[in-house]
């Protein structure tokens, strides 16, 4: 990793995700919505394969065909998440072969064996495999609390302008665990999944800009005064231009799919929620999250003005 790729090598993975996450989330936002039920987020989002189902159902699946049934089946995060970490720890351990390794291609390597381990979490989640609710959340964020652990030790001895930027990566990194480890608590509210794509997409973008920093020409032939303190400056400046072109982003991806999802369902509102959606255990089949555990949504409407209320239970897949 102590070169342009590979700096940039994650950095684009991030990026990936991050908007990926942005999208799905959105998405089922928008659908939710639309369908007259709450917002729930989920560690790892799926592809629909029906035109009204944002999460895939067994019907859904068995009418989808080609790529679309695959995409329904296999869980496309895990599969990726632990694809590209396979893939970076065999190109660290690969490039350093015969031991003895370099300490720090061994901690490099073990940033990335983390984030296997949080692949393979949310793999055995999606099977169906019984585990403890919460579990994908907490293997994410363990998987974060490396890295950043990581970086923080990664950087003793070295250039003023070195340590700043990979501490601001080690900052972004520990909000992003905060955010997680919240969202277990408030799965009902889609700032913090939001809230985790936009880091994990500043996460991306500082990665490329820590490798164009100081790998553009090479290692040890950077542009910028690494001793420098107005470097220091120049560069957090910069990081939170990064921020800002992300979050604008973010805020032209939300207004392009309330669009689309407003002209697709007969403009119908997009601005209220019905009275009362709470998301509570059920027993109903079919209505089951990532890890197993059983919810239904509980929808009520007003009768001609009256007071009183008809609930009526309709299934909801997490």
């Amino acid at each position: 990793m102590g070169n342009f790729v590979g700096h940039a090598v994650p950095g684009t993975f991030f990026l990936m995700f991050g908007l990926w996450w942005a999208f799905a989330i959105l998405r089922r936002y928008f659908l939710c919505k639309l369908d007259g039920t709450r917002f729930v987020s989920t560690p790892i989002y799926t592809w629909t394969t029906g035109p009204k189902k944002e999460f895939s159902s067994s019907k859904n699946i068995s009418e989808a065909k080609g790529c679309r049934a695959l995409l329904a089946r296999l869980p496309m995060e895990a599969v990726v998440k632990m694809v590209f970490s396979f893939i970076g720890m065999c190109i660290e351990i690969g490039a350093h072969l015969p031991p003895p390794i370099p300490s720090r291609i061994v901690q490099h390597t073990t940033m990335y064996a983390f984030f296997l381990l949080s692949g393979l979490i949310d793999a055995m989640c999606f099977l169906g495999i019984p585990l403890p609710d919460g579990v994908q959340y907490v293997g994410m964020a363990l998987a974060l609390a490396v890295e950043g652990l990581l970086f923080a030790s990664h950087v003793h001895g070295r250039e003023i302008l070195d340590i700043n930027i990979h501490m601001l990566l080690v900052k972004v990194i520990a909000a992003s665990i905060v955010v997680l480890l919240l969202e277990v608590r408030f799965r009902r509210h889609p700032l913090l999944p939001l809230s985790r794509a936009f880091l994990l997409m500043l996460q991306g973008s500082w990665f490329w800009a820590v490798a164009v920093i100081l790998y553009k020409h090479g290692e040890g032939h950077s542009e910028w005064d690494l001793n420098s303190p107005e470097s220091v400056m120049l560069a957090t400046i910069y990081f939170s231009w990064h921020c800002g072109v992300i979050f604008i982003g973010m805020l032209v991806l939300n207004a392009a799919m309330a669009c689309f999802y407003h002209r697709r369902r007969g403009n119908r509102s997009l601005q209220t929620f019905p009275k009362r959606t709470p998301m509570i255990p059920g027993t109903e089949p079919g209505v089951q999250s990532q890890n197993g555990t059983k919810y239904s949504i509980l929808s009520t409407d007003d009768d001609d003005g009256n007071d009183d209320t008809k609930e009526e239970r309709r299934d909801f897949e997490i």
